[in-house]
This record gives C-alpha cells, sequence and structure tokens, in this order.
C-alpha cells in the first residue's frame, strides 16, 4: 500500500496513523538523503503502539530514541564494521575479514537453497536469508558460524 501511495504521491508524503501524523519515505535515493546526509533530522520515530511489540521497543528502526540510543548503536555497529573491513582476511583470496564472511556465507547460501530446491522443487527463501545474515553477525561477534539446521539459532532468528 505504501508503495502505491508513492507512486502516486511521490517519495515523500504523509499519512495518519492513529491519531499521529507519519512522514513516510520511499525510494532509496530518498531515503539515503534522508538517514545519512540529514540523519540528525530523522533519528527519531514516533512513539506508535504497534512498535513496542517489534523487539520490546528496542529495534533499531522503531526505536523512538529518546535518549539517542540509536545513535549510540549505529556508531557501535558502524565502529565494528570499520574494523572488519579494515582487518585482513586469512588468505590473499579476500581483502578483508568481512569480505571472507560475506562471501563464505553467500557460497553456503547458494549451496543450500540449490539442494532445498531440487528436494521441493519450491520453497520460501525467506528463513534461509535470515540465517545466512545472521551467521555474518556471528561470524563477525562469536568467530564461528551454525549450520542452518541448528535449533539454537533458529530459535533465536525466530525470537528477533
Amino acid at each position: 500500500s505504501l508503495t502505491a501511495m508513492s507512486e502516486r504521491y511521490g517519495s515523500v508524503y504523509q499519512i495518519q496513523i492513529g491519531m499521529r501524523p507519519v512522514v513516510v519515505l520511499s525510494g532509496s535515493e530518498t531515503v539515503r538523503q534522508a538517514l545519512i546526509k540529514q540523519g540528525e533530522d530523522f533519528a527519531g520515530r514516533p512513539d506508535l503502539y504497534t512498535f513496542k511489540f517489534i523487539n520490546d521497543g528496542k529495534s533499531l528502526a522503531f526505536s523512538t530514541d529518546k535518549a539517542g540510543v540509536w545513535r549510540s548503536r549505529r556508531k557501535l555497529a558502524m565502529s565494528a564494521l570499520r574494523s572488519f573491513a579494515t582487518v585482513e582476511g586469512s588468505t590473499p583470496e579476500y581483502s578483508c575479514a568481512l569480505e571472507e564472511h560475506v562471501c563464505k556465507e553467500g557460497n553456503y547460501l547458494v549451496k543450500q537453497l540449490t539442494s532445498v530446491m531440487e528436494v521441493s522443487g519450491s520453497f520460501d527463501p525467506f528463513r534461509h536469508i535470515v540465517v545466512s545474515v545472521a551467521n555474518v553477525i556471528c561470524g563477525m561477534c562469536f568467530g564461528r558460524r551454525y549450520s542452518h539446521d541448528d535449533q539454537e539459532l533458529l530459535s533465536l532468528v525466530n525470537m528477533s
């Protein structure tokens, strides 16, 4: 619905959610402009009742950021990514540790999707992609990846 409205009203428009007016941004260039070039102006989120159900109201995307938590988490995440982008990979094949984690997990994901497709003929790739993203994060945070069937990882992914 929001995409259809953006086609009609443009990349920036306002809607009413309950009693609150909400500005909607659509399109990668518009979002980039807002979050990167004018980040301070767009840092907060509306305090909507439904947002409290998403990660108990502590999500990066849906935080009201009354105490600057979003900025602190973003700064920490950017610092970690920069670190992994400067640490060398384990072999000369990779320019950095981040590239190594992403490439290895990407290769595993392609094999996993091919295998599931051969067995089932069709499937929903959402779970496999989310687990792969979680594995890249686990690789950077914990130094290891998990099997796509690992119940502990799946329960963490499902909770968040």
